[in-house]
Order: structure tokens, then sequence, then C-alpha cells
């Protein structure tokens, strides 16, 4: 008898590769979700830039704004799949977060600013570039999931 079992939930096909939500059947039919294995260590990072002191910088940048913290980890937390890769989350001087990967040259970059509204940079592979003003984060999700994945980082490096 198995005591787990993994199983694929192909949401969505990005650049000709499922997606996994990374679901576990549990014995008694019970289905889990397991966020990346990353998301722990996102969340302590997050506190550790809400306890940055005013002027962090030595050049006056403010404290990091709680908003901004809550709106970059929810993000991750309800955008993110199971292959997601770790991000870079980097204080920014105005107070706000931002969220990074830099991934086999594909770059994409996500700031919450505690003054101006939620904006985007992405640069793909291809040479593409969008950016813009994030209206509904789920807008941003789809290119967060064309990012390389943690499996086929795994396997390249085989």
């Amino acid at each position: 008898m198995l005591d787990s079992l993994m199983i694929e939930a192909k949401v969505e096909t990005v650049a000709s590769r499922p997606v996994s939500l990374g679901l576990r059947v549990t014995p008694g039919s019970a289905i889990e979700f397991t966020s990346p294995p990353w998301l722990p260590a996102a969340e302590k990072r997050i506190n550790a830039l809400l306890n940055l002191q005013a002027n962090w910088d030595g050049e006056g940048a403010p404290s990091i704004n709680f908003d901004c913290a809550m709106g970059a980890f929810s993000f991750l937390f309800s955008n993110s799949m199971h292959e997601t890769p770790a991000p870079q989350l980097v204080p920014t001087s105005s107070g706000g977060i931002q969220v990074e990967w830099h991934l086999y040259g594909t770059d994409l970059e996500i700031r919450f600013d505690p003054k101006e509204p939620v904006t985007y940079f992405y640069s793909g592979a291809d040479g593409r570039e969008i950016e813009g003003e994030v209206e509904e984060l789920s807008t941003v999700g789809s290119l967060l999931r064309a990012l390389p994945t943690r499996n086929e980082r795994i396997q390249s490096s085989r």
C-alpha cells in the first residue's frame, strides 16, 4: 500500500510542458497542496525585510511597508506552482519589495511599491520584453509559469 502518491495535476501547458499544482493524495483519499519548498524561506526573508530600520541603506530609505510585504508574499503564495524556482526578494529604496527571477536568460521582476502601482518587467531568452503596471496580480502569473522550472534546471545540469 502506498503511503502517499504525488500526482501531476496538468492545469496548464507552458512552453510545451505540463505544470504541476504539487498535489499529494494521502491514505484515506485526502488531497493536500504541497507548496514550493522555498516558500518558508521566502516568508522568513520577507519578515527579515520588514525588520529593516529606516535608513537601512545609509541613504535615507524608509523601512519596508507592511502592505508591500503582504502583497509580495500573497503573490508568491497564490501564483507559484510546485516547480516554480525560488525568487530573490530585494528591498527597494522607496520602502517596497521587488520579487525577482533571473534564470537562463529570462528575467522577471515584480515591484511592490508603497506609493506606486505594482509594476513588472519581463525579458525572455528569446529577446521579448514586456513591462507595465499590474492591474491584477494573476495576469503576471502566466509570466511566472513561463520561467524555467526547478525540475528543468536539475535535468539540464545532469
